[in-house]
């Protein structure tokens, strides 16, 4: 919410949680270094810094497979393929990253998000 308003209140929680997941993560928390890396790419993506914003969203992605998180990877990927499609204008990478992402989702069983994303952005 707080790229999409840009309203304080959003911007204020995200730090938040950002400061939060840094926390756990230093305390070498093993299930938070891929969410730390998409919360930070996030924070890039609010902050309009493309280049960070890119590392950090793919670093993101392959620690969440590397990890066997696939639900974080294929939320990894939709946000990333959000911002590509959204902030940066590139279709092919967005729509590479929203199969990317239903692949995802399809393997972790969320067949409604995978319907949906075939709706919004796949169609």
């Amino acid at each position: 919410m707080a790229r999409q308003t840009r309203k304080m209140k959003y911007k204020r929680a995200a730090r938040k949680r950002l400061s939060t997941m840094k926390k756990w993560t230093k305390a070498e928390n093993p299930n938070t270094a891929n969410k730390l890396l998409l919360l930070e790419a996030e924070n890039f993506a609010l902050k309009r810094n493309k280049e960070e914003a890119v590392t950090k969203y793919e670093n993101s992605i392959s620690t969440s497979i590397q990890c066997g998180f696939v639900q974080d990877a294929a939320i990894a990927c939709e946000r990333y393929g959000e911002y590509l499609l959204n902030e940066i204008n590139d279709e092919e990478k967005a729509t590479h990253h929203f199969t990317m992402a239903v692949d995802f989702y399809d393997k972790w069983g969320a067949l409604a998000k995978v319907h949906q994303l075939n709706e919004k952005y796949l169609s």
